[in-house]
């Protein structure tokens, strides 16, 4: 009897194999896709974590560090400038960046971390940047990926600078 009841259930499942099963993932998926992504705490620590690895790697003007917290084809735009694609580009700016004379210090804060699937999260961060004593505050977006090695920059919006006096 038990023979019967898995060669039926064989049976059944062979009967939803085509047609059923691409109509019931057309009805799930959409519920699927509306669900909440829950913020994971290991996920959030190892953002953190990498924001602070590129934080160190530039104020230690340690550019080789800084870019390999980047994917290859990573892009930064700063509002009214160029969008800067890819690690070679943003190597260069960085370089330029923590060689502009007076450069101090760059910091960043994470305000939010927002998942919106299992291997990407958008980070809102409060930053500043410190040239020969002027202190440009700055909002700044990053887009981050889950790769094999860890989480890593896929993209970074800086939306608004704000010069603050000394």
């Amino acid at each position: 009897m038990a023979d019967d009841d898995d060669s039926e259930s064989k049976r059944t499942l062979k009967g939803l194999s085509a047609r059923n099963i691409v109509l019931l993932t057309l009805l799930i998926l959409p519920a699927c896709a509306s669900l909440p992504v829950v913020e994971g705490q290991a996920d959030s620590s190892a953002i953190r974590a990498l924001l602070q690895t590129y934080e160190a790697a530039i104020n230690r003007r340690d550019v080789d560090a800084a870019i390999a917290t980047y994917l290859p084809d990573a892009d930064v735009w700063v509002v009214g400038y160029e969008r800067i694609v890819g690690r070679d580009a943003i190597r260069q700016n960085e370089e330029r960046a923590v060689g502009t004379p007076g450069f101090q210090a760059w910091s960043a804060s994470v305000d939010a971390i927002r998942f919106i699937g299992a291997d990407v999260a958008v980070v809102e961060s409060s930053g500043a940047v410190t040239i020969a004593d002027n202190r440009i505050a700055e909002r700044i977006t990053w887009i981050v990926n889950r790769t094999g090695a860890g989480w890593r920059i896929a993209a970074v919006r800086i939306m608004a600078f704000e010069r603050i006096r000394s």
